[in-house]
């Protein structure tokens, strides 16, 4: 990895892990993971009706 030294509009040093080299060759944290579906819709109920 390079010595880059970044900084925001403030100033400060940016982090490393702002840089796409950092990341590089690393598997997602999100890997392999199943996501449930999405929960049944709900369906209106009968309408309450004014007499």
């Amino acid at each position: 990895m390079e010595a880059v030294r970044l900084f925001n509009c403030a100033g400060r040093p940016r982090s490393p892990a702002m840089l796409a080299i950092f990341h590089q060759g690393r598997p997602p944290r999100n890997k392999g993971l199943r996501y449930p579906a999405d929960p049944p819709t709900v369906k209106p109920g009968p309408r309450k009706l004014d007499l």
